[in-house]
């Protein structure tokens, strides 16, 4: 928990980073879950992106297969 927090935290700046820190421990089950969305969101990120690169990789080979087949 605290290493997730301490990363939490480096994505903050300035005054809201101070007040997170003052207010941790008023509100610590909301922060985790501040925490936890954000890297269900990085892991949905990487998905989608590795599933874009795939989509783009079938769609330029079945374009080099039509010309192929009509040369």
């Amino acid at each position: 928990m605290e290493q997730d927090f301490a990363l939490y935290l480096q994505s903050l700046q300035g005054k809201e980073r101070e007040e997170t820190l003052k207010n941790f421990e008023k509100d610590r089950s909301g922060f985790l879950e501040r925490i936890r969305q954000q890297e269900t969101a990085e892991v949905l990120n990487r998905w989608y992106q590795q599933l874009g690169s795939r989509v783009k990789v079938k769609v330029h080979l079945d374009q080099i297969e039509k010309r192929m087949a009509t040369q």
